[in-house]
């Protein structure tokens, strides 16, 4: 026997670091993937409606309606948000409406939605009442901080428009 061989022995393959590394970021992996796939399952927020393909097309094809109502109609909107927003906490948001000339939009029916975007079960819709010619208010409280989209929808008769407006809301 030469001088090499002797000092060669066998060696299990389970002492070996190399083998205990990977097999550790093997178990890692698995572990990682399994719990990003049960925070997956149990924080899902249900983004996804059912009807996604109808609604997506009626979306694309008001897309140039909507387009055209706004060129036609010409309306000024605005949308005036509290200046320190706070979590329930009943705050007024006022809206204003004119049309090409300038003149206020009297007697519109207009909605105050609020949504939410990773949690559509509090995602609510206001009336709002007008206070002055053109003028229109509503009292909001957010339930959750965070993001909201805020889409305020004036109508009178067919003539229709909308602004939207992304607010945060403080702890």
């Amino acid at each position: 026997m030469s001088k090499t061989q002797r000092n060669e022995e066998f060696v299990p393959a389970w002492k070996s670091p190399w083998v205990w590394g990977i097999a550790a970021i093997v178990v890692a992996t698995v572990t990682a993937n399994f719990v990003m796939i049960t925070i997956g399952l149990n924080t899902h927020p249900g983004l996804v409606v059912e009807d996604f393909y109808a609604r997506g097309k009626n979306y694309f094809n008001n897309e140039a309606k909507r387009y055209e109502d706004a060129s036609r109609l010409g309306w000024q909107m605005q949308l005036t948000t509290p200046g320190a927003l706070k979590l329930n906490e009943q705050q007024p948001y006022h809206f204003v409406v004119r049309d090409k000339e300038g003149f206020p939009v009297k007697g519109a029916e207009v909605e105050f939605s609020a949504f939410r975007p990773n949690d559509s079960k509090k995602d609510f819709t206001l009336g709002m009442m007008e206070v002055r010619d053109g003028e229109y208010t509503t009292e909001v409280a957010f339930p959750l901080p965070g993001n909201w989209d805020l889409i305020v929808t004036a109508k009178r008769g067919e003539d229709k428009m909308d602004i939207a407006q992304r607010v945060f809301i403080e702890k």
